[in-house]
C-alpha cells in the first residue's frame, strides 16, 4: 500500500498534465502512487470533487493529495516531508 495517493483530474490540457506528472516522477520517495483521472465533467474544481466518490476504489494510499493537472510538487521532498511531518502518529486527516 502506497504513502500516499496523488489524484489528479484533467480534462485538455496534455502540456500542464505533463509538468505536474514530472514533479511527481521527481520525488525521491517513490512510496506513492499518481492517478490521473479524465475529468469528464470538465468543469473544474466542481466536477473534481464530484467524480472522487467514482473512482475511490482505485485509490490505495493512507492518504489522498488532490494534486491538480495545472499543480506541480513543489520540490523533490514532498512525499519524503510529508511523511517525517506525519511520523508514527498516523492521523486520519493531515
Amino acid at each position: 500500500m502506497p504513502f500516499v495517493t496523488f489524484y489528479t483530474p484533467t480534462y485538455a490540457r496534455p502540456g500542464l498534465l505533463y509538468n505536474c506528472e514530472r514533479s511527481v516522477r521527481a520525488q525521491t520517495d517513490q512510496d506513492l502512487q499518481h492517478l490521473v483521472i479524465e475529468d469528464t465533467v470538465g468543469i473544474g474544481i466542481d466536477g473534481m470533487y464530484r467524480q472522487v466518490q467514482e473512482h475511490a476504489g482505485r485509490v490505495r494510499g493512507n492518504y489522498v493529495y488532490m494534486l491538480q493537472d495545472d499543480d506541480v510538487l513543489s520540490d523533490a521532498e514532498v512525499v519524503a516531508d510529508f511523511k517525517a511531518f506525519v511520523g508514527r502518529r498516523w492521523p486520519e486527516v493531515v
